[in-house]
């Protein structure tokens, strides 16, 4: 019999609870659920040591909120140690690599992100956040891009048109080179956080939406979104990302105008 794990909510030490920080940081993926292998290794864990790994958990939050991330990720890995099938802490772990990758500009961590995600897939594909993390690994990896758009393709069937699943699709359709659809999905993505009021949301959907604009040819409007992400987020990980493909001197210039 299934067992369900309560409601992840790691994004909220990073930016605040809410839709916006889903895909962005710290990934809240609601209930996740593991089959009767997981639950039986569960059961064969001691009640001192189930709360041996709660407290590495906590810890491990306190750490990444505190931005110490290598710490977390130690402390991370003994709660995992101790109860190995227990998939908040390994959708903990994805979001910890994703936030490494981007806060310490090493993009070798959204693999180990994409992987602690997949480790939580069996039981859980209908779980549309999880689905939108393991699609937005894909993005930032730059590779399974048609599986990765399967995956969002599911999450909006599932749970609707939220704000970073459409942006993640829009990403997803520019790195396939569907670039008028990606600028659709991203404009409307992007009016979705700042209907929420996510200005780090806005900015990141924006940048993507200038490299959209720059892929075919209108360096006008791709200067324009690009200045409006600069204004909401000015330091970004997204922002080197969208400017090393975009040519850094010539748009950084353009900018300035």
């Amino acid at each position: 019999m299934k067992q369900v794990i309560g409601l992840i909510l790691v994004c909220s030490f990073l930016y605040g609870c809410g839709p916006q920080a889903l895909y962005y940081g710290m990934h809240a993926l609601g209930a996740l659920e593991y089959g009767a292998a997981a639950a039986g290794i569960a059961g064969s864990i001691s009640k001192e040591r189930k709360a041996e790994a709660e407290e590495y958990y906590r810890k491990a939050q306190e750490q990444a909120r505190a931005g110490q991330y290598a710490m977390a990720e130690e402390s991370i890995k003994k709660a995992i140690e101790i109860w190995p099938d227990h998939n908040e802490y390994r959708s903990f772990l994805g979001g910890l690599y994703n936030e490494m990758a981007t806060k310490k500009d090493a993009p070798e961590y959204f693999r180990k992100s994409n992987e602690a995600y997949l480790s939580c897939l069996k039981g859980n594909e209908k779980n549309s956040q999880l689905l939108n993390a393991i699609a937005w690994s894909y993005f930032m990896l730059g590779e399974n891009t048609d599986e990765g758009i399967q995956h969002i393709q599911k999450a909006i069937e599932l749970d609707g048109r939220r704000s970073y699943y459409v942006g993640t699709y829009g990403c997803l359709l520019l790195q396939k080179g569907d670039y008028n659809e990606s600028q659709a999905l991203l404009k409307e993505a992007t009016e979705k956080h700042k209907a929420e009021g996510s200005k780090r949301g806005a900015s990141i959907n924006l940048y993507y939406l200038a490299l959209a604009w720059h892929k075919t040819g209108d360096r006008q409007q791709a200067t324009a979104y690009f200045k409006e992400a600069v204004e909401l987020e000015p330091v970004s990980y997204h922002r080197k990302k969208v400017e090393a493909e975009m040519g850094q001197i010539s748009l950084r210039e353009e900018a300035k105008k």
